[in-house]
C-alpha cells in the first residue's frame, strides 16, 4: 500500500519532484536552490529534470491533446506570442503539456483530484490503468499517448 502521493520505487514524492523541476525548468531557479528548497541534493534535482524531460514524446502528446479538446485550445509547448511564460527546456514543455492533458482529462471526469500536480496525477493514472511505472533509472517506456489513454 502506498500513500496517495507515493509512487512505486521512489523515495521521493511526485509532488516534490514536480515542484523542483518546475522551479528549475520554468522558474529559472538554479538546481542548487531548488534542491535546498525541496530538501534534496542538486544531483537528484538534475536527475529529476532529465527524467521529466524524457517522459513523453512531445509531438504525440500534442496530437492527443488536440484530439481530446473539442474547444481547440492550443497546448502550451514552447514560447509563443500568446504565452507570458517562456518555456525553454524539454522538462518545462513536458510539465506544461502534462498540465494541459490533466485539465482535459479532468474535464472528462477521467482523472482524480484537482489538488495533485499533473505529473503525479498522470503517472498515477498510468499506474492504475496500465500497471506501468516510469523508472528514474533504467529503461522505461514513454507514456502512452493513444486515445485509449482517456476514457469517456
Amino acid at each position: 500500500m502506498y500513500p496517495e502521493d507515493a509512487y512505486p520505487n521512489r523515495v521521493f514524492q511526485l509532488s516534490a519532484v514536480s515542484s523542483a523541476v518546475e522551479a528549475v525548468a520554468l522558474g529559472g531557479e538554479t538546481r542548487a536552490a531548488a534542491a535546498t528548497a525541496h530538501r534534496a541534493s542538486r544531483r537528484s534535482v538534475s536527475r529529476w529534470v532529465g527524467w521529466v524531460g524524457s517522459l513523453l514524446d512531445i509531438p504525440s502528446l500534442v496530437g492527443l491533446c488536440a484530439r481530446l479538446d473539442p474547444q481547440g485550445r492550443r497546448p502550451p509547448v514552447w514560447a509563443s506570442r500568446e504565452q507570458t511564460e517562456v518555456i525553454t527546456t524539454r522538462a518545462g514543455a513536458t510539465l506544461r503539456l502534462l498540465d494541459h492533458l490533466a485539465t482535459l482529462l479532468r474535464e472528462r471526469g477521467a482523472l482524480g483530484s484537482r489538488d495533485a500536480p499533473a505529473l503525479a496525477a498522470i503517472l498515477s493514472h498510468q499506474l492504475v490503468r496500465f500497471g506501468e511505472v516510469r523508472r528514474l533509472t533504467g529503461f522505461s517506456p514513454p507514456l502512452r499517448v493513444d486515445i485509449a489513454f482517456a476514457p469517456g
